[in-house]
């Protein structure tokens, strides 16, 4: 599973197949352990089954596609994701009361500890409509690191109200 030159044919996959409910409920059988091998058949061609980091990426973002097909914007990560739910329920006071929840995934070490609390975030953005940018997901599971946690980080946490990554101090 190489990341750029596999990514294209898997979102391919995903977007040809996106009305096929038989294809969408067995993608979305990776969220439970216990039925992962539902989606096997369908992300065997895009990673390999016996590598548990590559096949546990290619279930995460082909179950997050299956949950909601529809795309985040072209710089979303799932750090925008959690703070529109966040901010969803409680304006921007949310960010403070999911902020456990998401320091959580800034402390997952691999992938393998992070998709399953992704799974409950998914769900919850899929309830509210808000859109993944599954591409930006798979990179992102892909290098999962101290940059990506970064990046999730500074989308989440905005400088001030109302003013994502602008680089202001925020100064009144």
């Amino acid at each position: 599973m190489e990341s750029k030159n596999t990514i294209p044919p898997f979102l391919e996959f995903l977007m040809r197949h996106r009305d096929d409910a038989g294809v969408m409920a067995d993608l979305r059988c990776a969220l439970i352990p216990a039925r992962e091998y539902r989606a096997w058949p369908y992300i065997a061609r895009f990673c390999n089954l016996e590598n548990d980091r590559e096949r546990i990426i290619a279930a995460t973002v082909g179950a997050a596609f299956a949950l909601q097909p529809e795309c985040g914007g072209k710089q979303d990560n799932m750090g925008d994701v959690m703070g529109k739910i966040a901010c969803g329920d409680n304006g921007i006071d949310g960010l403070s009361s999911y902020m456990s929840r998401f320091r959580r995934l800034l402390n997952c070490d691999n992938v393998e500890e992070l998709s399953p609390q992704l799974h409950t975030i998914f769900k919850a953005a899929q309830a509210r409509d808000i859109p993944i940018n599954h591409e930006n997901l798979w990179n992102d599971l892909f290098y999962w690191g101290e940059r990506v946690k970064r990046r999730w980080a500074a989308h989440y946490w905005p400088h001030e109200e109302g003013k994502k990554n602008s680089g202001d101090d925020g100064d009144e």
